[in-house]
């Protein structure tokens, strides 16, 4: 079963992470109080531990997830080619995937070949609007409706 491992949301670009145990969404706002909020296409960022872990061991690295700056770190869940697809997250909220979320040239300063590495496959994660307003917290069942 996919679960929600661990949250992280910014208030401003490039501004520092802050972990938290839950967080609000809504369709006007994304993640309430996350710069991307307001955007049309990538209110909310997934990644995938499973390719996480992967682009980490072809670099030979072992990089803590945060050095990929997501919003949501989830087990056990295949985002590759899942565009247009709904994601349910807990009890009540619901995403749409719109995107594979490609990595940044920040990838590349943070260690040697991560970009590479997180080209492949959506490795990288995917981007997401809010479909259905609620609360995500972490351990919340994640699935595809």
């Amino acid at each position: 079963m996919s679960i929600i491992l661990d949250i992280l949301y910014k208030k401003e670009s490039g501004g520092d992470l802050k972990k938290v145990d839950y967080i609000e969404v809504s369709k006007e706002n994304g993640i309430i109080g996350d710069y991307h909020g307001k955007s049309k296409t990538a209110q909310i960022t997934l990644l995938s531990k499973k390719d996480w872990e992967n682009a980490n061991s072809e670099i030979g690295s072992d990089l803590n997830w945060e050095a990929r700056r997501s919003n949501l770190l989830i087990n056990e869940i295949d985002l590759k080619n899942s565009i247009g697809k709904l994601l349910k997250i807990g009890e009540d909220v619901v995403l749409e995937i719109t995107g594979e979320c490609k990595p940044c040239t920040l990838m590349e300063k943070t260690k040697k070949g991560l970009f590479k590495a997180l080209e492949k496959d959506w490795r990288g994660g995917a981007e997401a609007v809010v479909i259905r307003n609620g609360q995500i917290k972490k351990g919340d069942s994640v699935f595809f409706l």
